[in-house]
């Protein structure tokens, strides 16, 4: 913890960082949870680098290191120096998304975005831990690295695989919650991001809507994941486009209705010789389905078919 050595603001970007210590800002708010900011980028959106007089932040080091202040990360411009207006534009061009999670009154967020020197380990420069607040029965939502939970993560430019992120959740709360995708940007239109629920074995694209679920103090702490999904990847969609949309993720395909079904349906994936490869039983009450075992070997098109719907696909496989 460091306290400001001025009667006056300070902005953080302007000071000069030992090597030992990591890029970081970390402040506690009265809500529970701890705002960060590194590179750029900060959780919440709203958050900067101006820290009020009086007033003090956390950083995170490697060993014993001395942190040196002088004039030039003082803040003279008494429109910034209350830390108040925090609003900055979208001056980025990474892909950038962010997850909150939301229920019996907590709420909290985690980002990630995909940018040059960014990697799958923790990068000091890059990166920000999740840090747990002090108030009782508080939420919790983080992307996993080898480091532990990161508030904020950065990952290597987006290529034409998928990416699998691990999450680690916590409801310390049992209730109702909710997953948003409460930003995408920078990404391609027909980017997906998909959220796997490894507890009740669903299948939500988060870019249709929020995933609701039950949350408990027993659960699992890595009970969700997160695969990204670039539009390489995504099949074409070809007719009943309003019906029924089909995405391959991983080894397996994420089949999405406009709606849950009312009861219980067979699906079937055939070639266009008309020989069926694939049938199964889409259970009553879901609109979001992972087809697994699937034996389709080579890049062709293949008809689905729900009952009376049909959609002819294109899948690179």
């Amino acid at each position: 913890f460091v306290g400001i050595p001025y009667p006056s603001s300070i902005d953080f970007a302007n000071i000069t960082k030992p090597g030992e210590m990591e890029d970081a800002l970390y402040r506690w708010d009265p809500t529970g949870v701890y705002k960060s900011y590194v590179d750029g980028t900060s959780s919440p959106a709203s958050f900067n680098t101006i820290i009020p007089a009086m007033q003090g932040f956390w950083v995170r080091t490697d060993g014993s290191s001395t942190l040196t202040f002088d004039n030039n990360c003082r803040v003279t411009d008494p429109n910034l120096a209350t830390g108040v207006l925090y609003k900055k534009g979208n001056n980025f061009t990474y892909p950038l998304f962010r997850l909150e999670l939301e229920g019996m009154g907590k709420k909290v967020e985690t980002v990630v975005r995909f940018k040059q020197y960014g990697t799958s380990s923790f990068d000091q420069e890059y990166d920000a831990y999740f840090m747990k607040g002090d108030i009782a029965g508080e939420a919790e939502l983080a992307s996993q690295s080898d480091r532990g939970g990161l508030r904020i993560s950065t990952l290597p430019p987006l290529q034409s695989q998928e990416v699998t992120i691990p999450l680690h959740q916590v409801t310390n709360t049992a209730g109702n919650y909710q997953i948003t995708l409460s930003e995408f940007t920078n990404f391609n239109s027909n980017d997906r991001i998909i959220l796997k629920d490894t507890l009740t074995g669903s299948t939500h694209i988060l870019n249709n809507g929020a995933y609701s679920f039950t949350g408990s103090p027993s659960d699992i702490d890595d009970r969700f994941t997160i695969t990204v999904i670039p539009g390489a990847n995504a099949v074409t969609q070809v007719e009943n486009e309003d019906q029924i949309q089909i995405f391959k993720c991983n080894n397996s395909l994420c089949v999405s209705l406009n709606k849950s079904i009312e009861s219980a349906q067979v699906l079937n994936i055939y070639n266009t010789l008309g020989q069926t490869l694939y049938t199964t039983i889409l259970k009553a009450g879901q609109k979001e389905f992972s087809l697994t075992n699937l034996n389709l070997t080579e890049s062709s098109i293949y008809f689905v078919q729900i009952e009376s719907e049909e959609k002819a696909i294109k899948i690179k496989w």
